[in-house]
C-alpha cells in the first residue's frame, strides 16, 4: 500500500465544505451544551435566583395546595385514627400562605399523648411524610427553576462557540487526512 499525504493538483479540494459541516454540527452541539451545563455559581448568586430559592424554601413550611392534597388523601379514609384526625384538624382555619405555628404542633402532640399515647409514633410518621412530600415538591420546583435559568442563557454565544470549535476540528481533520491507495 502506498500513502499519499500530499495530493496532486488534480485532486485538490476546498476545505470549506468540511468546515461548514463541522460548524453546523458544532452549532447544534453548542445548543445542547447550553442545557447540559449545570447552573453556574454566578447564576446562583444572582438576586433573582436567590429570591426564587428563598421563596421555594419558604413554601415548604406554609399551608398551600400541596398540603391540601396531602390532607385530602388522609381524609379519604372513612375511619381515621386519632393521630390522623388531630393532624388534619391542626390545619383547620389556615389560609394559603399561613404557617403552621409551633403552638398548633404542640397542641396536636399533647392531644394525642393524653388520649392515645400509643399513636404518638403515627403522628410523628404523618409529620415526617408531610415534610418528605414538601421536600420532593421543593426539589421539583428547584429543578424547574434551574431549567428556566438555563433557557434564559443567551443561545447565540453557545451557537457561535460550538460553530467555531466544530469548524476548527473539521479543518484539522481535513488537513491531517491521508488517502490510502492500494498499490497495483
Amino acid at each position: 500500500m502506498k500513502v499519499n499525504a500530499v495530493e496532486n493538483t488534480q485532486k485538490r479540494h476546498s476545505c470549506l465544505y468540511p468546515m461548514a459541516q463541522g460548524a453546523a454540527i458544532g452549532a447544534v452541539a453548542g445548543v445542547g451544551v447550553k442545557y447540559l451545563q449545570p447552573v453556574t455559581d454566578a447564576e446562583k448568586s444572582s438576586p433573582e435566583y436567590l429570591r426564587e430559592m428563598s421563596r421555594i424554601e419558604k413554601e415548604k413550611k406554609v399551608y398551600n395546595l400541596e398540603t391540601q392534597a396531602f390532607l385530602d388523601r388522609i381524609n379519604k379514609n372513612s375511619k381515621k385514627t386519632l393521630a390522623e384526625d388531630v393532624f388534619v384538624k391542626m390545619y383547620d382555619g389556615l389560609k394559603e400562605g399561613d404557617e403552621v405555628g409551633a403552638e398548633r404542633i404542640l397542641k396536636a402532640f399533647r392531644t394525642v399523648q393524653q388520649q392515645k399515647p400509643e399513636e404518638l409514633s403515627a403522628l410523628k410518621r404523618l409529620f415526617s411524610e408531610s415534610k418528605n412530600e414538601a421536600e420532593l415538591v421543593a426539589r421539583k420546583y428547584v429543578g424547574l427553576y434551574n431549567h428556566l435559568t438555563k433557557m434564559i442563557r443567551p443561545t447565540k454565544y453557545f451557537i457561535a462557540a460550538g460553530a467555531v470549535v466544530g469548524a476548527f476540528i473539521a479543518l484539522i481533520k481535513d488537513v491531517l487526512r491521508t488517502d490510502v491507495k492500494p498499490q497495483a
